[in-house]
């Protein structure tokens, strides 16, 4: 490829460091884009990533090489170990957060999970599964707990879901559930079928 030209040049001529970080993490990004699939080396940009840190270290090389562990090798742990020195380093990123929230819900530490969450939907409340994952973990708190309160939680987020979005099938699922756990039975059928109308598969 021409980032993979570009880099292999750059080293030749023993560029600037930051320069040949840079062109590396373009190869990286050339095989991270969804067209990318017939052609992409999980390999290739491991090493790519890791040669990206190798030679500048900071928040932009290593948030990809963090979100890279998560996403495509599912290890959790490297994931957060790279994210986490990024927050630590000052970096205030939704997708940072989001990445982080999903290391938490790996480890099985929830709180941590939803905290996680939050804090990626205060950073960008535009992005539309931010929301839904705290709907989400507030749904799953109440369940466990049996606490009203993050039942209401749950309920405020997902009003602000409905209103910024419109109702989905994925949102109107996460409200029956709710509703059926606390026996408002019509309105948790009523929501099922709206639901079923939008779109017969949808269940989470």
């Amino acid at each position: 490829s021409y980032a993979g030209q570009a880099a292999a040049r750059l080293e030749e001529m023993q560029a600037d460091r930051e320069l040949l970080s840079e062109a590396y993490l373009q190869r990286c990004f050339v095989q991270d884009d969804e067209r990318a699939q017939d052609f992409r080396s999980i390999d290739g940009m491991e090493e790519w990533a890791g040669r990206a840190v190798e030679l500048a270290d900071n928040n932009r090389t290593r948030y990809f090489l963090g979100r890279f562990y998560l996403e495509y090798r599912e290890d959790a742990a490297r994931c957060y170990e790279h994210l986490k020195l990024c927050q630590e380093r000052g970096l205030d990123f939704s997708w940072m957060y989001f990445y982080i929230a999903r290391c938490h819900e790996e480890f099985q530490q929830w709180d941590e999970a939803l905290r996680y969450f939050k804090l990626a939907n205060e950073k960008d409340p535009e992005e539309q599964d931010f929301g839904w994952r705290v709907v989400w973990r507030l749904r799953w708190k109440f369940i466990e707990t049996l606490q009203i309160e993050y039942c209401r939680e749950a309920f405020s987020y997902l009003k602000v879901q409905n209103e910024k979005f419109g109702e989905t099938p994925r949102e109107l699922w996460q409200g029956s559930d709710m509703h059926a756990r606390l026996r408002e039975y019509r309105t948790a059928l009523d929501e099922i079928e709206r639901a079923l109308e939008r779109d017969g598969q949808s269940r989470n």
